[in-house]
């Protein structure tokens, strides 16, 4: 359902960007009847039947899908006659950056009284945003913040009167 309404929405937006904004598109869309209406509606439905039928297989990026969308989108802007945004090219590519975690990854923690293994997925997870092939952490103060939560309409914040610069932050997931 979700797919439909975004797939709706888009199209719905991709028409209203394409139509033109001169005074005379207006007085004519301000002249629309219910047969016209019928016949918008009409040509919407075959664009979304297209896009989402199962020769497009979900349209998911890096995937035969996105290319056959691409090319149906292109071929729908030419058919309108609008002429490319991009130099030559109706597209723009977009680079996407993945991180993941590799699932072998370990931890190790050490005190005065205690040492543990922890195994990922089992006793902790661990994540990052920054670009990098890999982190160490060694002889790294831990500081434990609960579940990082900051709400001040709720008057709480774990990280409160607690330093965490230059530290490893212990933070729970459920």
């Amino acid at each position: 359902m979700l797919r439909k309404t975004v797939s709706i929405v888009a199209l719905t937006a991709l028409i209203a960007a394409c139509s033109g904004s001169d005074e005379g598109n207006r007085g004519r869309l301000g002249r629309l009847g219910q047969d016209d209406l019928k016949d918008i509606f009409a040509e919407l439905h075959e664009h979304i039947a297209v896009l989402a039928s199962d020769e497009f297989g979900g349209r998911a990026p890096a995937t035969e899908g996105e290319a056959l969308t691409t090319a149906y989108l292109v071929q729908q802007f030419r058919a309108l006659g609008l002429a490319p945004g991009n130099g030559d090219s109706y597209l723009q590519p977009v680079p996407v950056t993945e991180l993941s975690t590799d699932a072998n990854v370990s931890l190790a923690v050490r005190g005065r009284d205690f040492n543990a293994e922890l195994t990922f997925g089992d006793d902790m997870v661990v994540s990052t945003e920054r670009q990098v092939e890999s982190t160490a952490l060694v002889d790294s103060e831990i500081v434990f913040i609960g579940y990082g939560i900051v709400a001040p309409e709720r008057n709480w914040n774990d990280y409160a009167g607690v330093d965490v610069k230059g530290k490893t932050v212990l933070i729970l997931v459920n």
